[in-house]
């Protein structure tokens, strides 16, 4: 969105800043930044990130704490260091990522930390990707369930002679399907490579993949894993479904009810 938008000479930019520390703590400036960057901490703003990769704050904009709840207020606070619940990143310039919020990241097998937030961030960064949610709790590897940009798909399908006629049609094309496995293995050169995505999903969009416009980012997440959780478990244990989803491995394609010895 911030590229479209500065194509058009529009200097967007962006801000990160919690309510309790009064809306404001970094910034893009005019200076050189990424574009998943926040930019630098204000004047008179210190930022910090603790040991366990959660943005720590020191301003003078802190809130008192919060109303009638002075067991939230002081659990919020770190000698002077307001616990913001973010998790993120401090750059060598100084800048600030946000990469999601503590409560979401994930472990896997081998002590690797991750917020789903940022690689379902860089999914969306293809045009072909309309949305996609990586499930965010302890799980053996990265995956993915990915919702297509049915205009751009469509668009792609009608030049590369696809032929469809439904969207369900278009997703079970084969010739879709690696494209999309190329753009996952694009997004996935672009993370560390224990952020790799190893496996995905592709869903319809609309209520079909469990979201409604006009939802919060968290609450869109939530409902989409709830609708799907045999899909989940199914992504997350090397086998696929019954239902039509048909898991793919950016690798090549999962067999069909492949299960784990244990299962």
């Amino acid at each position: 969105m911030f590229r479209l938008f500065r194509g058009f000479g529009v200097n967007l930019k962006k801000t990160y800043g919690p309510t309790e520390l009064s809306g404001i703590v970094a910034l893009q400036s005019g200076l050189s930044t990424t574009d998943a960057a926040t930019g630098a901490a204000c004047p008179g703003i210190a930022v910090r990130i603790a040991a366990n990769g959660e943005v720590q704050v020191k301003s003078p904009g802190i809130c008192l704490g919060y109303h009638q709840d002075t067991d939230a207020s002081s659990g919020d606070m770190d000698d002077g260091w307001w616990r913001t619940g973010d998790a993120g990143q401090l750059g060598a310039d100084g800048h600030l990522t946000i990469t999601g919020r503590m409560s979401a990241i994930a472990l896997l097998p081998d002590g690797a930390s991750f917020s789903p937030e940022e690689i379902e961030t860089a999914l969306r960064g293809s045009r072909f990707i309309a949305d996609a949610v990586v499930p965010g709790k302890d799980c053996p590897l990265v995956a993915a369930m990915i919702v297509i940009n049915a205009t751009a798909a469509g668009n792609w399908a009608r030049t590369h002679d696809v032929a469809y006629t439904t969207l369900t049609e278009l997703i079970s094309a084969p010739a879709l399907r690696r494209l999309i496995r190329d753009e996952v293995r694009a997004c996935n050169a672009t993370l560390p490579s224990p952020l790799h995505v190893r496996r995905f999903a592709l869903l319809e969009s609309g209520s079909a993949a469990g979201t409604e416009a006009g939802l919060s980012r968290e609450l869109q997440r939530r409902i989409l894993l709830q609708a799907n959780t045999s899909l989940v478990n199914a992504l997350l244990r090397d086998r696929n479904t019954d239902g039509a989803c048909a898991i793919e491995d950016v690798d090549g394609e999962v067999p069909a009810n492949k299960e784990h010895a244990d299962a």
